[in-house]
């Protein structure tokens, strides 16, 4: 089961919203509830109005994505077979989807 303190939400190099994910396969209903917009603007500092000003996806749209690591602090998605990929359960804010 999917627990608040699971919720990572990231933002790209220039702060903006990138990703709202948990570790590993999780029951993408239970990922969606965590994802509140309350969460996303303590994270990011955006509302519900500046996510859409970006251009971001919302509300969630939750799925499967794997990730891998290119340093300490950056990721990117990635195949499921690409090497260092881990799996992910969660939602990209853009591009939209």
């Amino acid at each position: 089961m999917a627990e608040p303190n699971d919720l990572i939400i990231f933002t790209d190099e220039e702060g903006y919203p990138w990703a709202a994910f948990v570790w590993g396969a999780a029951i993408s209903q239970e990922v969606a509830a965590l994802i509140t917009i309350e969460a996303v603007e303590d994270a990011t500092g955006y509302t519900e109005a500046g996510l859409a000003e970006l251009g971001c996806s919302w509300p969630p749209n939750v799925q499967p994505y794997w990730l891998k690591a290119l340093d300490d602090e950056t990721y990117q998605i990635c195949a499921e077979s690409d090497d260092g990929a881990q799996r992910i359960t969660g939602h990209r804010f853009y591009p939209q989807g």
